[in-house]
């Protein structure tokens, strides 16, 4: 026991030390955490569990990221909360949490030692939770990546890439089965089917997490007991159980207890109780912040009861990511320059499954977010319809933001002007086939054609002589 309440001070003291020297973009990192779980959350029933890695999305949101430009790029950096920071910045930090979240000792088995090999890996394992960050990308056989993407991707995200062919089911097991061994067999594919051809991009961050409690339930003292439920019926749940010292605190709105995760003092979870048994508000980010910065008590003899739990989630984050600010990736207006040479592409799906299970012994989670790129075509001349303007208009300039008219205006008459008199309108011949050559007023002219643009066989043309 004296060894647990050292381990768990010298714990908190690491957090506090943390928290203290914690960045601006370490908060606009929690601050999307709690806006996008509280977005996809507004989206979903009372009834229904939900569970959402906001470090898996943030992760493939950055490596989309990196491929954006313009105002497509502002608006990626505002949902992720990264506005005002520089890619430089955000890409820097990408890569310390890749290092640093998934930093863990290698084991090495002693041979002089009185445990065999099995004995001492788990040990190992229950002293050390295991986390693990993995980046993919795969791309139709056509699809050219801009050399400073590439780099960017294998350098700072340390992404793989493979070509793929999304409409085949050989193709989309190439990437079900990268999903199966991330994450351990928690999420065994993320298609069910080939792919249509438009999708030229899969961008993909899968997390896995596995992590022994320091203080582990007991087998033989979980029983079931009630457990109530948002429309006060109740239902029969296996509830674990155990005495032992455990740090709780109090917010306005919760009463939470943490529980830890091995022996080096790195992972914990935070229960977050409601005081009030008939109200669900709202987690916000300042109730983690303060039970997360707490250090002044001290661990307190508790009989934690607490449900065994086991189940699968999806999101679709795109509701959510717009909801944040995040718009043109989705559109056709959707620049991505900076990821791809001489092709248009937009974000077709941005969707997250997760798994998790809590038992007595520790938790084992896992999950994988999915950006989906599809191909769109561009504007060419053959989208274009001809606007000629050979005939008297009216015309208004406006401040759209404001919504108000600076000027209307009709434009009918030029005799005042010292313009070359034309052909007349009345003269211009309408073309009735492809077969001959007209200016973009519809007049026939000399198939021979001069310096300027013309009509020919139905094609727009430009003269050069």
């Amino acid at each position: 026991m004296k060894r647990l309440y050292l381990l768990t001070f010298f714990a908190f003291t690491c957090i506090a030390t943390f928290a203290q020297t914690s960045t601006t973009i370490t908060d606009a990192s929690q601050d999307f955490a709690f806006k996008l779980f509280n977005n996809i959350l507004a989206n979903r029933e009372s009834y229904e569990n939900v569970n959402v890695s906001p470090l898996s999305a943030q992760i493939a949101l950055s490596m989309l990221l990196n491929g954006a430009n313009g105002e497509t790029r502002e608006e990626i950096m505002k949902a992720l909360s990264y506005k005002g920071f520089t890619i430089d910045e955000i890409n820097a930090f990408s890569n310390m949490l890749l290092d640093d979240v998934t930093k863990r000792p290698e084991f090495n088995y002693n041979t002089n030692g009185w445990m065999d090999e099995e004995t001492a890996l788990n040990e190992f394992n229950t002293r050390y939770p295991l986390c693990e960050l993995t980046n993919g990308i795969w791309m139709r056989s056509d699809i050219i990546f801009q050399d400073a993407f590439v780099k960017t991707m294998k350098e700072v995200y340390y992404a793989g890439f493979d070509n793929c062919d999304f409409t085949t089911m050989e193709g989309v097991d190439k990437v079900n089965d990268w999903v199966n061994e991330h994450t351990h067999g928690l999420i065994k594919k993320i298609f069910n089917e080939p792919q249509s051809e438009e999708l030229a991009i899969v961008l993909a961050n899968a997390l896995y997490f596995k992590g022994a409690w320091t203080v582990q339930f007991e087998d033989e003292l979980t029983h079931e007991e009630p457990f109530y439920l948002p429309d006060g019926k109740a239902v029969n749940v296996k509830m674990m159980n155990v005495r032992e010292a455990f740090r709780t605190f109090t917010t306005e709105n919760f009463k939470t207890i943490t529980l830890w995760y091995g022996y080096n003092g790195k992972f914990s979870m935070t229960i977050f109780l409601p005081i009030d048994e008939n109200v669900m508000p709202e987690l916000k980010l300042e109730d983690w912040k303060a039970t997360f910065a707490y250090i002044s008590g001290f661990d307190m003899p508790i009989n934690l009861n607490m449900p065994k739990f086991e189940f699968e989630d999806k999101n679709d984050l795109i509701p959510t990511l717009e909801n944040l600010g995040m718009h043109l990736a989705f559109s056709n207006y959707a620049d991505f320059s900076n990821q791809i040479v001489d092709r248009k592409v937009k974000v077709d799906k941005v969707y997250q499954l997760s798994n998790i299970k809590v038992n007595e012994t520790g938790t084992e989670a896992a999950a994988v977010t999915v950006i989906d790129q599809t191909e769109f075509a561009g504007f060419d001349d053959s989208d274009c319809e001809d606007f000629i303007i050979n005939r008297p208009f009216y015309f208004t300039i406006e401040d759209r933001q404001t919504q108000s008219l600076l000027f209307i205006g009709r434009v009918s008459d030029f005799t005042g002007d010292k313009f070359e008199v034309a052909t007349s309108i009345k003269q211009t011949t309408t073309p009735s086939s492809n077969n001959s050559c007209y200016d973009l007023s519809g007049r026939q002219v000399n198939p021979q054609t001069y310096k300027g643009i013309y009509i020919v066989n139905g094609k727009k043309m430009i003269g050069q002589h």
